[in-house]
């Protein structure tokens, strides 16, 4: 064989080789280096951090005359209407200069009650103390709170009332109703499409959770007064009255995807779902949540607005990162 030939029959090689190469390892290649994501089921969970005021339908009950106290309940227990809460056996002491509870009074104003029996007016919870602001946060009055004024009120621990001998028109107890309570905070623009009215939310607190329903969103110039409505029980119920709080606005299950990779073909929103062919089909999606960095959407299928049902992505879909 002569060289020319041999040239000839190497240089045939070497393109066929290349050939090769070009049709089968350089799109597998591409396909590896094309950014994907694979596509799982979580929970979307959306949460906003607040100061929150506890607001309760409570009332304070003064003492009628000066004397020693005989509690017949304990503290956060349970009575009926008409239930005795204790007795006073009067006695001649004169008041100290000072009383521990001047601030309390003061607070409370014309608000408290005096009952020369001391029966419950009503069911609820009694308690042994108190902030003096049982007559300011009330639920008639919730909508009429000022941002300014209440972030301005040193709102301290809630003070013991409990002691032997008490003095004329101090206060002695309280009780609260139980049936539902209220809770109100102000919110940034920006954090204020996260509540919508009728929606529930659950606050995390320090004792545990307590779910709530959004009653009321208020713009207040530059914030805007959420107020929520809630029948459960707290630990806390009687004396919490403002707390640092993170609210959970939603919390939805569904496949996880991220934003990025959503993109709109004739005003369906979807995805780029890879094919066994290696190919990537545009498949429409139905999001049920977005945190702004992921979104919640319906798996295998969802109905559009006429009705028709349309086939969605699948958990473990290899989905393209940006489509762009």
């Amino acid at each position: 064989m002569s060289k020319k030939t041999k040239a000839v029959i190497f240089i045939y090689g070497f393109v066929f080789v290349c050939l090769a190469v070009i049709i089968y390892v350089v799109p597998s290649v591409t396909g590896m280096l094309t950014p994907t994501e694979l596509l799982t089921y979580g929970s979307l969970t959306e949460t906003d951090k607040a100061t929150c005021y506890f607001i309760r339908d409570e009332e304070v009950y003064l003492a009628d005359a000066t004397g020693t106290v005989n509690y017949y309940f304990e503290d956060q227990t349970k009575v009926r209407k008409n239930m005795t809460i204790l007795s006073l056996t009067r006695r001649s002491t004169s008041p100290p200069e000072e009383s521990e509870f001047t601030q309390i009074i003061t607070r409370l104003g014309t608000e408290a009650i005096t009952n020369s029996d001391y029966k419950s007016e009503f069911n609820g919870i009694i308690s042994y103390s108190i902030d003096g602001y049982e007559g300011y946060f009330t639920p008639e009055r919730i909508r009429q709170l000022d941002y300014e004024e209440v972030t301005e009120l040193p709102i301290d621990k809630p003070v013991s009332l409990v002691r032997e001998t008490v003095f004329r028109d101090e206060p002695l107890y309280k009780i609260c109703r139980n049936d539902k309570w209220y809770i109100t905070c102000w919110v940034s623009d920006g954090s204020s499409v996260k509540y919508q009215k009728g929606n529930r939310v659950t606050f995390q607190l320090p004792l545990g959770e307590l779910s709530a329903t959004i009653t009321d969103i208020i713009e207040c110039g530059d914030v805007w007064q959420i107020i929520f409505e809630s029948d459960r029980t707290y630990e806390d119920f009687v004396n919490i009255r403002v707390a640092e709080v993170n609210i959970v606005t939603s919390d939805d299950s569904g496949i996880i995807v991220p934003n990025k990779s959503i993109a709109t073909v004739d005003g369906q929103v979807g995805v780029y779902v890879k094919q066994t062919t290696g190919d990537y089909r545009f498949t429409p999606i139905k999001i049920i949540a977005s945190d702004g960095e992921n979104s919640a959407v319906s798996s295998s299928y969802f109905y559009d607005e006429e009705g028709n049902r349309v086939s969605s992505v699948e958990i473990y879909d290899e989905i393209l990162k940006n489509p762009e």
